[in-house]
């Protein structure tokens, strides 16, 4: 773990407000508020001016007061672009009447660096081409196979298919019925009437005809062994396979497609596993220049404020979900934040650096990347739904736009450096995403 420096130093901040400029703009809030608070005895905007002061003017004058102090700051650090943390704090005497206003402000800012040239450092990057196999393993992985046998009606049975037939048999020339609803497969070879199969081919159902064949050592009627027999084949019923693949997972309640065809399967699952696989490669990469950048600022000092919010958030976490992690002291905890913080503030000054603004184009790429890391199926429509409470959701939204400005960030460093494209599989690269994802 990374030994990375604290500081806590408060920055101070002398400003003024006229005075006349004051007592103009509580005036004036006085003067909207007698015409439209109701005071008990008199009609509604009827109350003396002088009433109105007796009883709102300090609350008018202390909020005409915050209003003022916080706009003459924004507008000194906008002016001296100063990049400050959290919430400032004010300190004041009490405001007394034609005399000029002073305040301080006390506050702490981000660290002040310069980031370091990487034009000479060396990048690994994965790139990854799905194939076949991986989308088949994929496919049997997550979904059953299921085959259904569908009638075909009025048309005629090929190789591929099932036949449902009734078989009778010709003795003394009387027609006995033998088999009652045998179910044939043609692409098979049924021993105990040879060559039926070829004979079925081309017919539908409903069709009858008859066969003369020589008995086989299979036949059940040691009898008829090695003796010529005439059959009559009534065909009830031609099928044709079609088979579907369904999620193992059972999904209860819910409006997602879980029975595909192999093909449209396929198409999906590609797409799919694309998505999953730029995900990860995106992570490979953040982690590699993250790391890349970490240890050459580690110097940077950071701020107490920072680091402080960044424990608190980690902790709650953590504390929220101590079944998924393994056990963790404090100690390493707020090493975790330190370094959390450093990555931070390091992705802020690249974007400040660079003027990276924010790419829309990435939206519905990222969301389908999330997505990806479930095996459910949704379609067009559920995507939309999908996308729109995306950018509905305040939380959601926020996490979605903090992502694609640190992948920009990060795109905007991998320029700089002496990048080396190595072929990885896909399960090879899902190897390190989960060694990675441990650390």
């Amino acid at each position: 773990m990374y030994d990375l420096e604290l500081q806590n130093i408060n920055h101070k901040m002398i400003l003024k407000l006229n005075s006349t400029n004051i007592e103009n703009i509580i005036q004036k809030e006085l003067k909207i508020l007698s015409k439209n608070k109701i005071i008990k005895g008199f009609r509604k905007g009827k109350a003396p001016l002088n009433l109105i002061n007796n009883l709102y003017k300090k609350s008018v004058q202390l909020n005409v007061l915050n209003n003022l102090m916080k706009k003459k700051f924004l507008k000194e650090i906008q002016l001296k672009k100063i990049n400050i943390i959290g919430l400032p704090k004010y300190n004041y005497n009490k405001y007394e009447i034609n005399k000029d206003f002073i305040f301080t402000v006390t506050f702490q800012i981000y660290p002040e660096f310069n980031l370091l040239k990487l034009n000479n450092i060396k990048i690994n990057i994965p790139t990854v081409k799905i194939d076949n196999n991986d989308i088949n393993n994929y496919i049997y992985k997550i979904y059953n196979k299921k085959i259904i046998w569908i009638d075909k009606k009025n048309q005629t049975a090929d190789l591929s298919d099932r036949v449902i037939i009734d078989i009778f048999i010709y003795m003394n020339n009387y027609k006995n019925k033998i088999f009652t609803n045998v179910k044939l497969f043609l692409s098979d070879k049924w021993t105990l009437i040879p060559n039926l199969e070829p004979n079925i081919i081309g017919k539908k159902s409903g069709d009858k005809f008859n066969i003369k064949v020589l008995i086989s050592n299979n036949y059940p009627n040691k009898q008829l062994i090695g003796t010529e027999q005439h059959f009559f084949i009534l065909i009830k019923k031609v099928e044709t396979q079609k088979i579907f693949f369904t999620n193992k997972k059972n999904i209860f309640n819910s409006n997602f497609i879980t029975n595909f065809t192999f093909t449209d399967l396929y198409k999906i699952v590609k797409k799919q596993l694309q998505f999953k696989t730029n995900k990860m490669i995106r992570y490979i990469i953040k982690y590699k220049v993250i790391t890349i950048l970490v240890n050459l600022h580690k110097e940077i000092k950071l701020p107490l404020l920072l680091v402080n919010s960044e424990f608190n958030s980690i902790n709650k976490i953590y504390k929220k979900n101590k079944n998924k992690f393994n056990k963790l002291n404090l100690n390493t905890l707020y090493n975790k934040a330190k370094k959390y913080t450093l990555i931070k503030i390091l992705i802020n000054k690249i974007i400040t650096d660079f003027k990276i603004q924010f790419n829309k184009n990435l939206i519905i790429d990222f969301i389908y990347e999330e997505l990806s890391s479930y095996t459910c199926y949704y379609d067009n429509l559920q995507l939309q739904k999908i996308i729109k409470y995306y950018l509905i959701n305040k939380n959601l939204k926020q996490k979605l736009y903090n992502s694609i400005l640190e992948y920009q960030a990060i795109q905007v460093i991998l320029k700089t450096m002496l990048v080396n494209k190595i072929q990885y599989s896909y399960k090879d690269i899902k190897h390190e995403y989960l060694n990675i994802s441990l650390k």
